[in-house]
């Protein structure tokens, strides 16, 4: 694996991570909301 393979799937994994906390986040928001409007 070259020095640039390995750089490129960080920044996929990174955008990955970034994504996945971003819509967890989200989804707990949303969650309340519709916790507090019941």
């Amino acid at each position: 694996m070259e020095l640039r393979d390995i750089s490129v799937v960080g920044c996929i994994l990174r955008f990955a991570y970034f994504a996945f906390g971003l819509l967890g986040y989200l989804h707990i928001r949303m969650k309340k909301a519709s916790l507090n409007q019941a």
